[in-house]
């Protein structure tokens, strides 16, 4: 196992929220297991491991038995279409709409490539926030996505959610275009000005079935970078390590907690006993990091 060289500046003692999605806040998907756009990471593995939603119904139903559960809320996604767009159908929306009149429950939808009009749409049936994944890199959206978009447009569906009032979580997904990260870190200054109040990391996980199962996950010496990079320019954000990751890499966590992150997701033990050991306070979610604390 490498061991990192971690910082040697002084930890400041804070909160550190520790996350745990689990059946309290399920992620559901409005496709089933359809996607028409196959990139080449997911092959829509991972909608596998979403409930289906898709039958008209089906979303209402699972969100009351949700929430007659305890559950806390959920992540609405999908499969995309062929322009990048989550096409959520019309039944999809007037179901959310009553799940929200009828339920406390938080709304946490993934929209893919969205026009304002759809946007508003999706707040305006009851979405609490948006998951967003910002990827800046012009040959990872054709070649990897098979999206016939610029970045231009990708910040153009960021600004488009950003205007319905709602809460807007970039995700910077590392690893997709090349071991420098460099278009990783354009993301990062992109959305330096907006000062979301949260940004979640989230890392490349080779797929098997996938085209690039092969491949090799993000070096870890350049997250680390990135990492360090998203403290000292989104300061005042709430930054967290997302879900998506490889797991077993205690150290990469540790550091990342320790160059200034104040949340994780489903952290190893060693992580969780380091930062037991450093004092701080921890809070525990029985949610997911994008919607935790809420606005």
């Amino acid at each position: 196992m490498v061991n990192y060289q971690y910082p040697s500046d002084r930890i400041v003692k804070r909160t550190i929220t520790i996350y745990r999605p689990g059946g309290s806040f399920p992620s559901f998907s409005a496709t089933g297991s359809r996607c028409d756009l196959m990139c080449d990471h997911c092959r829509g593995h991972y909608l596998g491991s979403m409930r289906d939603v898709s039958a008209p119904g089906g979303l209402l139903s699972t969100a009351l038995d949700l929430w007659d559960r305890g559950g806390k809320g959920f992540l609405l996604s999908g499969g995309s279409d062929p322009s990048g767009r989550v096409a959520y159908p019309p039944h999809i929306l007037s179901e959310l709409k009553e799940v929200k009149e009828r339920t406390g429950l938080v709304v946490n939808v993934h929209p893919g490539i969205i026009s304002e009009e759809e946007a508003h749409a999706l707040k305006e049936a009851g979405s609490d926030l948006f998951s967003f994944d910002l990827v800046l890199d012009e040959s990872v959206l054709k070649d990897v996505m098979h999206l016939d978009v610029s970045p231009e447009d990708v910040m153009l569906s960021f600004d488009a959610l950003r205007s319905t009032g709602a809460r807007v979580v970039p995700h910077i997904l590392a690893g997709l275009g090349g071991p420098d990260l460099y278009s990783e870190k354009e993301a990062v200054h992109a959305i330096k000005g907006y000062r979301p109040d949260m940004a979640v990391l989230i890392l490349h996980i080779p797929t098997k079935g996938t085209p690039l199962w092969g491949s090799p996950p993000p070096e870890k010496e350049a997250v680390l970078e990135l990492a360090r990079l998203m403290v000292s320019d989104l300061k005042g954000t709430s930054l967290s390590l997302g879900c998506m990751r490889s797991r077993g890499d205690p150290n990469l966590e540790i550091s990342v907690l320790r160059y200034g992150f104040s949340g994780i997701v489903q952290p190893s033990r060693a992580a969780l006993n380091w930062i037991e050991e450093q004092g701080f306070d921890i809070v525990q979610v029985a949610g997911c990091c994008a919607a935790y604390p809420p606005t």
